[in-house]
This record gives C-alpha cells, sequence and structure tokens, in this order.
C-alpha cells in the first residue's frame, strides 16, 4: 500500500476532539509517541476501551503497535483533516 503522507508532508489536524467525536477505527490521529519525544501521524487499526493499536499505511517500514502496543487514548492530540499540497 502507498503511504498517504511522505516525509516533509504538512497536515492539518483538528486539536479539538469535541469536533470529530471519539476516534474511529480508520482515522488518521497525531498522537503522542509512547517512549519519545515527538509526534506520530498513524491510522487507528483498533479501539479496545481507553486504548488504540495504530497502523502506519507503509507497513513494511511503520513503527506503531505492532512494536509499543496498544496506545492510550489520551495520546491523541487530534485527528488530520487535510493534507497540505
Amino acid at each position: 500500500m502507498e503511504p498517504t503522507l511522505r516525509e516533509g508532508d504538512q497536515v492539518i489536524a483538528s486539536a479539538l476532539p469535541y469536533l470529530w467525536g471519539c476516534p474511529s477505527v480508520g482515522d488518521l490521529v497525531v498522537l503522542r509517541h509512547p517512549f519519545e519525544n515527538r509526534f506520530l501521524v498513524k491510522r487507528i487499526s483498533r479501539v479496545d476501551g481507553s486504548h488504540i493499536s495504530i497502523v502506519g499505511d507503509n507497513r513494511r517500514l511503520s513503527t506503531d503497535s505492532r512494536d509499543f502496543g496498544p496506545v492510550p487514548v489520551e495520546h491523541i492530540v487530534g485527528k488530520v483533516l487535510f493534507r497540505l499540497v
């Protein structure tokens, strides 16, 4: 699968959860990395109560829940609305 975003792409994300509701499978979100001081843009693959599993669209090269497990929902910073081209 081709990645939705490439290195250097910029996105517009909604930082206000009430504008887009609860996280859903398939949503592209910005979230805090669980162990490093940086942000990730990943797709939600599973919602399990207070945790989400995330995957990158380029699964062969992605660092995601397959590496560090489910992430608390509180790590979500916003939902990606647009990619700037």
